[in-house]
């Protein structure tokens, strides 16, 4: 069942990225998507991923439910803007948005 919900995360999320944009699995369920543009057009393609995947959650009777939490960056010019601080920006900003949908499960 891992392997097929690895399989439906990507394919949902190649459904609504562009083909000029990219995906790259990071490591067991976490990936990296680089998305082309301001950080608003990549919040676009983020709650169309989302809303996908309530979609598909709501269609199919599996033993696991696809969930979705991501942080984004913006990319500059900027000398500091290196690969590691950039991935590092984007999973501090990832945990925050994962432990602010925990909190908002709790009673």
């Amino acid at each position: 069942a891992g392997d097929q919900m690895i399989l439906d995360t990507v394919e949902i999320i190649r459904s609504n990225i562009r083909r000029s944009d990219s995906i790259c699995r990071w490591g067991g369920d976490e990936f990296i998507v680089i998305i082309r543009g301001s950080e608003a057009h990549a919040q676009v393609a983020i709650h169309k991923i989302l809303d996908q995947m309530e979609w598909k959650n709501n269609q199919e009777s599996r033993g696991y439910r696809l969930s979705f939490s991501y942080g984004i960056v913006e990319i500059g010019n900027s000398a500091q803007d290196t690969v590691d601080s950039i991935i590092s920006a984007a999973d501090e900003k990832m945990y925050r948005n994962k432990m602010s949908k925990r909190e908002s499960k709790q009673p």
